[in-house]
This record gives C-alpha cells, structure tokens and sequence, in this order.
C-alpha cells in the first residue's frame, strides 16, 4: 500500500514566557493507503498536536511533513487547505456544527468552502441515511442527541469522498453505548469504502477497533504496534 502521509523527526514547540513547551519531540511516523490507527496517550502526551499535524491543520516547529510524496512544510496556506478539503474528513470531540443551521446544511458546508457547491441535495440525504439520521435532516443540533450530533459531523466529514478520516476523540462526550455505535460507522467506512482512519483516544476499548496503535508519551512515540484485527479487502 502507498504511503500517504509521512513526519520526519517532527517537533512542536509551544513559548510561554520563559517557559519551553515539547508538544511534539522528534516524532518519525507513517500511514500508508488502508490502515486503520489509533493513537494513545495520556492527557498532555502530544496525540493531538501529532493529528493535527498529520492533518495539516497545524505546522511544526520543525521537521518535515510529507502528504502522498508531496513535502507539505513548502505549501502555501491556500494549497495546504485544499489538500485538507479534497483528501481529508474531521470529526472531532466537540461536533463543532453550526448551531443556527439544520443537520442537512451542516453537512453540505464542505462544498460551500470548496467553491464547488452544485444541486447535492440527494448526496447530504444519502450521507444523513447511512448513519442512521433519515428523517431527522431539517433538525438542529439543539434538536439532536450527542450520538446523533456526532453522526451529522462524521457525515459532514464524508462530504466531499475525502480518502482519510481523522478523528480526534470522537466518543469523548459519548455515553459507552453511544460511543460503540460511532466506532461501528467509522469501521464500516474503512472496512467497506477504504477510508484510511486515524483517531486519537485514551481509551483502551476504542483503540482495539484500529488495526495499529501508536502509544506517545512527553511528545515521543513510545510504541508502535499492529494488533491482530486485519481486513479481507487489505492485501
């Protein structure tokens, strides 16, 4: 499988003052096309700062990031976002929907953003239906459960056919039930439509969904294992 995305020796530095923050201390990772990743650790280890990273939504301090050959740390913002709304999803802890605008409008926002709107109407509903929210396309967030905010945002991350999913612990503000039924979408997208999943999660339960699972601690990269969950698609 091709390698799509590509830190070498990445740091992230945050100044406070005086004071010296490692977010990130020499990390060397990689994804390949297909793989299915959890990453682990403890509050304030660096697993966000390493998404974000990874997903272009933050620069390191120093180091190089490649997305699919190309070195991304030499883009300008403007093709850097385009990558970001042509090849990659988010969802993340918080939902992050627009309170004023229904489930349908919050998912069609990619498009808006891209400048590539057309009449996708049937797309948002197909996107709401495959995660269990036919019916409830005109609600508002204020009008949904936590469980189903999140399925609006993990459908709004599938808008524009990204190939990867990143998730930043999307089952943090969900009951465990809640939780399970949100991991069972995210693994039938990389099980079914090969989407590369990467998720950031302390939980142990979560990780086992993943077929490889990276443990970071004080911004380093302590573990890097494959568990034995595997796919027939995958050779």
């Amino acid at each position: 499988m091709k390698e799509v995305i590509r830190l070498e020796n990445v740091f992230k530095i945050y100044i406070n003052g005086k004071t010296e923050l490692r977010a990130l201390n020499g990390v060397d990772f990689s994804v390949k096309e297909g793989d299915f990743i959890a990453i682990m650790g403890a509050s304030g280890s660096g697993k966000s700062t390493m998404l974000h990273i990874c997903g272009l939504l933050d620069k390191p301090t120093k180091g190089d990031v490649y997305f699919e050959g190309i070195r991304a740390t030499r883009l300008s913002d403007s093709q850097i976002a385009e990558i970001r709304n042509k090849k990659i999803g988010f969802v993340f802890q918080q939902f992050n929907l627009i309170p004023h605008l229904s489930a349908l409008e919050n998912v069609y926002l990619p498009k808006l953003f891209s400048g590539t709107e057309n009449n996708e109407e049937g797309e948002v509903y197909k996107l709401l239906k495959s995660v269990g929210l036919e019916g409830k396309e005109n609600r508002r967030p204020n009008e949904l459960s936590g469980g189903e905010q999140q399925r609006v945002a993990i459908a709004r991350a599938l808008m524009n056919n990204p190939d990867i999913i990143m998730a930043d612990e999307p089952t943090g503000n969900l009951d465990s039930k809640t939780g399970k039924q949100i991991m069972e979408i995210l693994n039938n997208l990389h099980k079914n439509f090969r989407k590369t999943i990467l998720i950031v999660t302390h939980d142990p339960q979560i990780a086992k969904c993943a077929e490889r699972v990276i443990s970071i601690k004080d911004g380093r990269i302590i573990k890097d294992h494959n568990t034995a969950k595997t796919y027939l698609w995958r050779k």
